[in-house]
């Protein structure tokens, strides 16, 4: 009697467990966010892959202290999106670059920590900031829109 029911627990939390590991694995390609610390007076880069594909800033700021901002990207099927932000930004950057790799840049936006859009330029699939550009960022919204096949 004691082996059947200890079987039967088994059998119950492996069934358990592989539900919860599929669950895991469907969610983890939908999407995925990572937190980091921009530093001042440290040029640093910082990649979040998704399979495939990745989301790549690089920076360079001054002043302050160090503040943590937050990378996430997802793919619904019609986009695929990176969003680089901080709700409130002290650092005044002195360069920066966004990058969608593995995927064709379709949409662009860069705003400061004021919800203000900043005029910036693409090269090489990345945004960067162009002439005149003040030094602050809030957000950044790079996407790829998938191309829609007519049957």
């Amino acid at each position: 009697y004691q082996r059947r029911v200890r079987g039967f627990n088994q059998k119950k939390m492996i069934g358990r467990l592989v539900f919860f590991l599929l669950i895991s694995l469907v969610t983890s390609t939908l999407g995925d966010s990572k937190k980091f610390n921009v530093r001042p007076g440290v040029d640093e880069t910082v990649i979040l892959e998704m399979g495939e594909f990745a989301c790549k800033f690089s920076y360079s700021v001054t002043g302050g202290t160090s503040e943590e901002w937050q990378m996430t990207f997802e793919d619904d099927g019609k986009q695929f999106y990176c969003v680089i932000y901080r709700d409130r930004s002290f650092l005044f950057f002195k360069q920066f670059s966004a990058e969608l790799v593995g995927k064709h840049l379709t949409e662009a936006d860069v705003l400061d920590p004021h919800e203000v859009y900043i005029p910036f330029n693409i090269k090489n699939n990345a945004v960067v900031p162009n002439n005149g550009w003040q030094g602050s960022i809030g957000r950044i919204f790079l996407a790829h829109t998938y191309q829609r096949t007519e049957l």
